[in-house]
């Protein structure tokens, strides 16, 4: 390799998710800087939070019948003491770096959290089971616990259907903080796996997942 490899500062949700999927995926990604353009999908996801952001924060009404058709999961817009498109980053003395974050809305009252999620089926939204243990449900609510000093917290998704008549759908937890400080060990021990790897000079050392080089369309570094 001829290009310099990056220095790795801080985690993320999705960083974690992208490991966990596949070690070489990562390092290519974060430490040798081969960026991969958004996909389509990925790019109207960010038109609609950006439209969510703007209702929730400004009170801008929103236009795109996709988001309209979640209005009814969300909380009046421009409400006191709600949060939206929080960013924050999170220290842990088991942690080599930061972790660091996006919370889409965070209802203080209510003590919710809330993750805006675009599908085109709703059979790939996550399960209750299954947002109980996802690295982004976890971290975000660990922090917003310790930050408001909270013994339990509600997370949800809303899902906002992209294909065929707009249409939502919500999964919700709750969950107590002891549940989520059992979870965050297991992020712990990813972010310094993840740190390990940071550290090797050359993508063949990273170990790949040859199962998910077809995920989501296939993996553009499949090969290298």
């Amino acid at each position: 390799m001829t290009k310099k490899l990056k220095m790795w500062k801080h985690a993320s949700a999705s960083q974690i998710s992208t490991f966990r999927a596949c070690n070489r995926k990562w390092w290519w990604q974060y430490i040798g800087g081969k960026k991969t353009p958004p996909s389509p999908a990925a790019e109207l996801g960010s038109k609609m939070h950006t439209e969510l952001e703007n209702y929730l924060e400004k009170g801008v009404p929103l236009k795109s019948p996709i988001c309209i058709a979640g209005l009814e999961y969300l909380p009046e817009p421009k409400k006191k003491g709600n949060l939206v498109e929080e960013r924050f980053s999170m220290e842990d003395t088991r942690l080599p770096v930061r972790l660091v974050g996006i919370v889409d809305l965070v209802e203080t009252e209510e003590e919710r959290i809330t993750d805006h999620k675009t599908t085109s089926n709703f059979r790939y939204a996550k399960t209750e089971e299954m947002l109980r243990v996802d690295p982004q449900a976890v971290i975000y609510m660990k922090w917003a616990m310790d930050d408001m000093r909270l013994d339990k917290i509600r997370f949800r998704h809303i899902y906002y259907r992209t294909k065929g008549s707009p249409a939502s759908r919500v999964t919700e937890i709750e969950v107590t903080k002891a549940e989520v400080e059992l979870r965050f060990e297991k992020i712990v021990e990813t972010v310094n796996e993840m740190h390990f790897a940071s550290r090797l000079d050359l993508p063949s050392k990273a170990l790949p997942t040859p199962e998910s080089c077809g995920d989501y369309g296939g993996c553009p570094f499949v090969g290298d």
